[in-house]
């Protein structure tokens, strides 16, 4: 078994993950099945992750609008 000098933890690593706020979307419009489902989902994440999560709709393009707006997202922005 090899054992290293730092122990259980990697140098840098936050202690608690995540630390901030979660914005988590669905990409249909708001009202509709898919976005309650999204918010109850929203609802069993902030109880086991102790961290808020915000609910929000891109809908439009056939999922095209929410997909690219979440892969140009900076992950490391500060809000």
């Amino acid at each position: 078994m090899l054992h290293s000098a730092m122990g259980d933890r990697a140098w840098g690593a936050e202690e608690k993950y995540p630390s901030r706020q979660i914005d988590m979307y669905c990409a249909y419009p708001p009202g509709g099945y898919a976005d309650l489902i999204n918010r109850f989902f929203v609802r069993g994440l902030e109880k086991y992750l102790k961290v808020t999560v915000i609910p929000g709709n891109r809908p439009g393009g056939g999922e095209v609008v929410n997909a690219i707006a979440l892969a140009i997202q900076n992950p490391m922005a500060t809000r």
